[in-house]
């Protein structure tokens, strides 16, 4: 997988991160930049099949190490934000 930070800001005493992934295999994942992630959101904006294919998230939260482990059944391309620290 191919991800991308595009950018990092704090608001109400967190530290937020986002970007953008291309998820080109089964299992991939997602790297935020944060040290302790509460959660994330995952977008889809293109995909080789139905919506209800679109990737995975198999995490607890929080997560005390970066690094979000998607699991999908079909090429896709989106953005996420993540929330920690």
């Amino acid at each position: 997988m191919a991800s991308t930070i595009l950018g990092e800001t704090h608001i109400g005493g967190k530290r937020v991160s986002w970007g953008t992934f291309d998820c080109l295999s089964t299992t991939d994942e997602i790297t935020t930049g944060l040290s302790v992630i509460n959660n994330i959101s995952v977008i889809v904006y293109s995909a080789t099949a139905v919506v209800a294919d679109e990737p995975v998230i198999y995490e607890t939260f929080p997560k005390a190490s970066d690094g979000i482990t998607v699991n999908a059944t079909t090429t896709s391309t989106g953005y996420w934000m993540a929330f920690g620290y």
